[in-house]
C-alpha cells in the first residue's frame, strides 16, 4: 500500500479452504515502511456462505497502536440481528443490533462483486454491516483494463467502491 508514493503498508486477502459451504476469507493488513513507526496489524476473518452468498459472521485480532483487541460478529438472518463481541484491555463486551437481510461485511462485499456478473457502466448497492451501523457500499464499473503481474497478464473490470466507514477508516475518496 502506497499513499503519495510512499509505501506505508502491506495488505493481503485470500480465501481459505472451504468447509462446506463456508468459505473463510482472511484478510491482513499491516502498515510497512514509513508507517511503520505506528504499530497497526489486524488479521481478520469473515465466514461467507456460498449457498447464501451471505456471511454468517467474522473474527478481528488486532494490534492498532498498542490497543490489542478480538472481536467477533455473529450473524443471525432468521432473527434479523448481528452479535458482536468484543474484548479489549480484560474487559468483555457484548452488544445486539438490527442486521439488514442482505447485509454483507466489507470483505463479504468484494467477494460478491466478484461473484456477480457485472457490466461496464453498472452500479451496484451493496448493504454492508459495520458495529457504527449499516452503510451502502456503491459500486460503479467504469471501464476494463490490462493488469499486468508477476504471474502473467489479465484483462479487468475496472471498479470504483464509495464507501461511507466512519472513524479511522473514515475516506474521503473512492477506492
Amino acid at each position: 500500500i502506497d499513499y503519495l508514493g510512499i509505501r506505508t503498508g502491506e495488505a493481503r486477502i485470500v480465501v481459505g479452504q472451504a468447509e462446506g459451504p463456508v468459505w473463510p476469507v482472511i484478510a491482513r493488513a499491516r502498515t510497512d515502511g514509513l508507517a511503520s513507526i505506528v504499530d497497526i496489524r489486524e488479521h481478520w476473518v469473515s465466514y461467507w456462505d456460498s449457498s447464501k452468498r451471505l456471511p454468517r459472521g467474522s473474527d478481528l485480532k488486532a494490534i492498532e497502536i498498542g490497543d490489542r483487541h478480538d472481536d467477533s460478529a455473529r450473524f443471525d438472518r432468521e432473527t434479523g440481528t448481528a452479535t458482536i463481541r468484543i474484548v479489549r484491555k480484560g474487559s468483555k463486551s457484548e452488544n445486539t443490533y438490527p442486521l439488514d437481510p442482505e447485509a454483507q461485511d466489507f470483505a463479504s462485499a468484494v467477494l460478491w462483486l466478484r461473484t456477480h456478473p457485472i457490466s461496464e457502466g453498472g452500479v451496484y448497492e451493496i448493504p454492508v454491516f459495520t458495529t457504527k451501523g449499516t452503510f451502502v457500499l456503491q459500486a460503479s464499473v467504469v471501464g476494463r483494463e490490462v493488469v499486468e503481474t508477476r504471474a502473467g497478464s489479465f484483462d479487468c473490470w475496472k471498479v470504483q467502491v464509495r464507501t461511507a466507514f466512519e472513524g479511522n477508516f473514515a475516506s474521503k475518496r473512492d477506492t
